[in-house]
């Protein structure tokens, strides 16, 4: 290969879609999830259930399918991830709404209709597109900054330390109630990232 026809970019996000997209009324107390549930969500279940205890209007909306864990489940009939899988489904579900995988538009208004991005995960993510989307359509991360995500993740709150710990998954849970409780700060930190995210 000709080294100058080489080019090293970053995955990327379709700022002209997003912009395009209808007004969605933001709900305060809204979460999302928005991978494959096996990236984390045993670590935000726990966290979702003990924040959702003091503010039960707080609602989950996980967006992701089983499809590529089953195949694997299917290839490998012993493999750890399906103890993994019945143990994340074992966890409460109060709050929660599955709406498994979604097209872009269904996505992303989903974004726009949530306050906040919570992703405790210890998934070794090469390139979160994920992260660029949540900031370009005003979902507040609140993130483990692993791997990728401490360099994509501009906005919002990183939260350092193993999100599997308790005393790590008490402090996802006072931020997300410190933020719900205070929407104009909320309002604020989306206008300014939304802005600057969605910079070409």
């Amino acid at each position: 290969l000709d080294p100058q026809k080489i080019v090293i970019s970053a995955a990327g996000i379709d700022t002209e879609f997003i912009a395009g997209l209808p007004k969605v009324l933001r709900d305060q107390h809204r979460l999302i999830w928005a991978s494959s549930p096996n990236r984390g969500l045993e670590n935000l279940l726990p966290i979702f259930a003990s924040a959702r205890a003091y503010e039960p209007r707080l609602n989950l909306q996980v967006y992701g399918s089983w499809d590529t864990v089953d195949k694997l489940i299917a290839l490998h009939p012993n493999d750890p991830l399906e103890i993994r899988k019945q143990q994340i489904l074992d966890l409460p579900q109060d709050g929660v709404t599955w709406h498994g995988w979604a097209n872009h538009q269904m996505l992303y208004e989903a974004f726009l209709g949530s306050n906040l991005w919570v992703y405790p995960t210890t998934y070794p993510e090469c390139g979160s597109v994920t992260a660029k989307e949540a900031q370009a359509l005003g979902a507040i991360p609140v993130v483990h900054p692993f791997w990728s995500l401490k360099d994509d993740v501009h906005h919002g709150f990183l939260v350092g330390g193993n999100p599997e710990d308790l005393e790590i998954q008490a402090h996802y849970r006072n931020i997300i109630l410190n933020l719900v409780e205070d929407q104009r700060h909320c309002d604020h930190i989306s206008t300014d990232m939304m802005a600057q995210a969605r910079i070409v």
